[in-house]
């Protein structure tokens, strides 16, 4: 846990805060800080105005140019001027806006981050650097902090890892992980890091982080196991069959083991009639026990394992104290000794001789006497090659033949109690410590698992589920390759019925600029008459426009003339009225004739003027209104012919525009049927291999190998099986689910498990005795960062994803707030491969790479999902559609689609190649906090943080609801077929089910340990 120590200083928080004089009713209260020592901004100030002012005022994002990152910026300030007056709070607008003292108030109530308002203490502590002199830097060593062991009662899952096969499954429980074997359904134990015993926080094994484990993801080929907290991201590699240590070699062929029951003491059977005893603490032979005078075939430790019983080639059994190896007594045999015991209570001795029968002696026999068998039971019709001890019965015994038989006796009584039918010769048997299970194996390379009770068989021990899991994933690679054949098979479809469509759309074209030809055509046509008729009545008027003028003028002048002519009558009759004399009357009467002949002419004039001004006025108006009649006639054919014209264009530039489409939808076709070719050749590689892994199933069953050696863990978790193949399988010891495989040095002639979690004890032919580690281990193999130092990962390692060949790591996180982080890393040496710069402006909440390893997928909390070209690191296209953080992210098998899922309560269904949201999914209440697409199905596991684990298609549809969450669910993962799912949330309890909905198992929270946590890695 990371804590702030105060150092040398002290912070008093005084009981009664003080409020400052207010300035409105929401004034909130100030704690009065004293210390004897300065205010450490990084350390004290930044993590407030991180958590409750960063959101807007930083360098990633400045809300009125205010950075409030460094004392240097804050005193700089923004818009609105200098955001402190160093000492001087009373001052500075950024305690006043954070005390509520001044409008206005920080955050803003209702923001969208849900920043809160500081609190007394806080707004006491930033009052106080303040008028310290608002003084300090940023050096990144913020992240120096002092770290403290996580309480016991800290258990909350925020991420679950399953392997490839589904038989693994890791989860981060606080700073643990918890290592769990599915089909076993027990738990491997807890990870360790080495450099976690050496930091002087935590002085016992089993704990993996400093900080609370934020993310995990195994590697697709199940061997890596990757990690995420505090600025780290862990490496762990898968280890099977670890050397822990070598046992002193036999002189002679090494026959069979013995491990007593308190753990301490092996007893080692040889060929040449030797006995070996060594201490497994140390490893050293304390005894050699001598006296068989052939080859050992057999030896049991009493229950106390204060003796030692043997049986052997020579007709003898032979009785052994362990303090010393001596001899404690020697009893003859009518047969070679084939396997020997103790009952349950030590009371007798149990042997099986050559004649396939068992006897029952005495173990207290007295000098001088001969033992006596006390029973002998018959039934057996060959070779007893086994026999063993039904703990908590203390008169019964399990024994093991090759008449293909394994039966549990009652030695007082004599009578088999149950029989179980193996079907092959059986060559060693085992019953469990509590005597529930008893494991049996035979020449014919079967082992079967019984119940000890009711004599059913509760598993036939399959060797082939290694090979099961390899055909399993190349049936999955190969159902994906199908579905990329299919794809391209549309792709290559569609491009073709795209140039078809553009084919057609051109002749269309083509038709079309014909019959808009011939339209033009009649229109033209049609337009003609009309348009001449206009011509002549445009004609026609500029012929009598000019009239009229001269009419006028001709009016104009017949006017004036009248005028004339009437004023000269007018005068010529004023003269003859005043004449006197004769001639003057006769000459001015004459005068007045001819003014009144003249005026009568100008009238008549006149008169013809006016008519033909009339006339001219009534041909213009004629004209005029003929052209106007004309022109509207010829308009209607003008604006259709016009109409015409650009139909023609229009049809020819389409022809134009569907050449260009169809060259375009040419070009493509070829890309699209090389695609498909390779589609094809590679499902055929895949078909191949597929078949390759069928037919190595098919001849694993066919040809199975001996099984030669069984054995039981203390514990009775584990169940051992071995033969003359070099090769050890480890099961569960309660359902008979294959755990590993573990390749000895040579065949193996016998098994025995040392103390619980102390190592499998193995005989190999070429007389080595080593102790091998029983469980799949992952070791940690290296840290990429520090969490004291920002400059790998710069926070919290929130997603982990493995690229498809298991070669590359990529993580992600960063500064809350601030900055988006996703860096490529290199699996096995742990290099930085590529960092992708400016990936998302908040952190980043979730990884994928694409099924081909061309793109990696990320999401944050800026609410956008991004794709970037993962050769390059370049940026290819951004998914928007979230209003809250994206906290997952995953491609359907076969790349074409992209799944998110937010804290605003919905899914969303992406087209990869268009960037179109295809389907949003809504129906949650609360957050949905992981999705991760299921085998090569459209269907996506989805963990919610309304108590539920769901299965959803891509359609929107509700496929399942898987039972039993009753807390916050933070993640979920299924196996690569999608055939089991694992999920664990705030209750601590690792929920696995099938994938029809049914509960596998559950593991529950761990209570807190008082004893030293076993380590499965180192």
């Amino acid at each position: 846990m990371q804590t702030n120590r105060l150092g040398s200083w002290l912070v008093i928080a005084l009981l009664c805060t003080t409020t400052l004089q207010t300035r409105g009713e929401e004034t909130l209260q100030v704690a009065e800080v004293q210390r004897d020592g300065p205010v450490d901004f990084e350390k004290e100030i930044l993590p407030v105005l991180r958590r409750s002012c960063l959101a807007c005022h930083s360098s990633t994002k400045s809300e009125n140019d205010l950075n409030l990152e460094t004392p240097q910026t804050i005193l700089k300030g923004g818009s609105e001027g200098p955001a402190v007056v160093a000492g001087k709070s009373s001052e500075s607008l950024i305690f006043l806006t954070a005390a509520h003292l001044e409008e206005s108030f920080m955050p803003p109530e209702d923001n969208e981050v849900d920043a809160r308002n500081l609190n007394p203490q806080e707004l006491g502590l930033l009052k106080l650097w303040i008028d310290q002199g608002a003084k300090g830097e940023v050096l990144g060593t913020a992240a120096a902090p002092d770290w403290q062991p996580l309480p016991a009662r800290i258990n909350p899952i925020y991420a679950v890892a399953i392997t490839p096969a589904g038989d693994f499954l890791a989860a981060g429980r606080a700073n643990q992980i918890f290592m769990h074997h599915v089909p076993g359904k027990s738990l491997l134990g807890r990870l360790t890091d080495p450099g976690m015993l050496t930091s002087g926080t935590y002085d016992k094994p089993g704990v993996a982080h400093f900080d609370l484990v934020q993310s995990l993801a195994f590697s697709p080929d199940g061997q890596w196991l990757a990690s995420g907290g505090y600025r780290t991201a862990k490496l762990w590699k898968r280890h099977d069959g670890v050397r822990k240590a070598e046992l002193p070699r036999s002189d002679g062929q090494l026959t069979a083991l013995a491990r007593s029951s308190d753990g301490n003491r092996l007893a080692v059977a040889e060929d040449d009639g030797k006995i070996k005893l060594i201490d497994l603490a140390t490893g050293t032979v304390t005894h050699t026990l001598a006296g068989h005078q052939g080859g050992v075939h057999d030896v049991s430790f009493s229950s106390d394992a204060s003796r030692l019983v043997s049986g052997g080639a020579d007709s003898t059994w032979r009785l052994w104290n362990t303090s010393d190896g001596q001899q404690a007594s020697s009893t003859s045999t009518s047969k070679p000794v084939t396997a020997v015991t103790f009952t349950a209570s030590d009371s007798q001795i149990v042997t099986a001789e050559e004649d396939n029968v068992i006897r029952t002696w005495p173990v207290e026999i007295t000098e001088g006497n001969p033992a006596k068998p006390l029973k002998e039971l018959t039934g057996h019709t060959a070779r007893i090659t086994g026999l063993s001890v039904m703990p908590g019965a203390p008169t019964q015994i399990v024994s093991a033949s090759q008449d293909a038989t394994v039966r549990r006796w009652d030695v007082n009584g004599g009578n088999i109690i149950r029989q179980f039918a193996h079907g092959g010769p059986v060559t060693a048997v085992a019953v469990r410590g509590d005597g529930k299970r008893i494991a049996s194996v035979s020449d014919n390379g079967t082992s079967k698992l019984w119940d000890a009770d009711n004599g059913q068989q509760v598993a036939e021990l399959d060797y082939t589920t290694s090979i099961k899991h390899k055909l399993s994933q190349e049936t999955l690679a190969a159902e994906v390759g199908k579905r990329r054949v299919d794809n391209a098979k549309k792709d290559v479809e569609a491009a073709n019925k795209r140039k078809k469509l553009e084919e057609d759309n051109a002749k269309k074209a083509e038709e079309t600029v014909k019959k808009s030809e011939e339209t033009l055509k009649a229109k033209t046509e049609a337009a003609k008459k009309p348009e001449e008729e206009k011509l002549a009545a445009e004609k026609t008027l500029k012929e009598e426009e000019p009239k009229v003028p001269t009419a006028e003028a001709a009016q104009a002048k017949a006017d004036d003339e009248v005028k004339s002519a009437a004023e000269g009558l007018k005068k010529a009759q004023t003269e003859a009225a005043n004449a006197t004399d004769d001639d003057a009357k006769a000459s001015t009467q004459q005068a007045v004739q001819e003014s009144e002949a003249k005026h009568k002419a100008a009238q008549e004039v006149k008169k013809k003027a006016d008519e033909t001004l009339k006339k001219a006025q009534e041909s213009l108006k004629k004209a005029q209104e003929n052209l106007k009649n004309k022109t509207n006639a010829a308009q209607k054919p003008l604006d259709e012919r016009k109409a015409a014209i650009r139909a023609v264009e229009a049809a020819k530039r389409s022809v134009i525009r569907a050449g260009e489409l169809i060259k375009e939808a040419a070009d493509v076709i070829p890309g699209y049927e090389t695609a498909q070719k390779a589609t094809e050749e590679t499902y055929q590689q895949l078909q191949a291999v597929q078949q390759a892994a069928q037919k190595e199933l098919q001849e694993a069953a066919a040809q199975r190998r001996p099984v030669s050696s069984v054995a039981f863990s203390p514990d009775g978790s584990l169940l051992a099986t071995a033969g003359d193949d070099h090769q050890i399988q480890t099961w569960s010891g309660e359902t008979g689910a294959s755990i590993s495989t573990i390749t000895n040095t040579a065949p193996v002639i016998d098994l025995e498990f040392a103390a619980t979690d102390a190592g499998l004890i193995v005989a190999g032919s070429d007389k080595s005795l080593l102790v091998l580690d029983e469980k799949p281990t992952w070791k940690w193999m290296r840290t990429i960062g520090a969490h004291d130092q920002p400059g790998q990962l710069v926070d919290r390692v929130t997603a982990l994803h493995f690229s498809p060949d298991s070669k590359m790591l990529a993580t992600g996180g960063g500064e809350p707030s601030r900055s988006g982080e996703l860096k490529i890393w290199n699996v096995e040496n742990g290099s930085l491969i590529r960092q992708m710069e400016d990936c998302h402006s908040d952190a980043v909440l979730g990884l994928a790479f694409s099924p081909d390893a061309s793109h990696i997928a990320s999401c944050a909390s800026d609410r956008y999902m991004k794709v970037f070209d993962l050769s390059t690191g370049k940026f290819v296209r951004s998914f928007e559609g979230h209003t809250h953080h994206v906290l997952g992210v995953s491609w359907r098998a076969d790349g074409r689609v992209l799944a998110t899922c937010g804290a605003d309560k919905a899914v969303k269904v992406w087209d990869f190649q268009t960037g179109e949201l295809i389907k949003t999914i809504q129906g949650f209440n609360k957050e949905v906090t992981a999705i991760e697409f299921m085998g090569s199905s459209d269907n996506m596991m989805c963990s919610s943080g309304d108590n539920k684990v769901s299965a959803k298609n891509v359609n929107g549809s509700n496929v399942r609801n898987y039972g039993g969450p009753v807390d916050f669910m933070y993640s979920v993962r299924s196996s690569a077929d999608g055939k089991v799912i694992v999920a664990g949330g705030q209750d601590s309890v690792v929920r696995v089910w099938n994938e029809n909905g049914q509960t596998m198992i559950n593991f529950e929270a761990p209570q807190p340990p008082t004893q030293p946590i076993q380590q499965v890695a180192e």
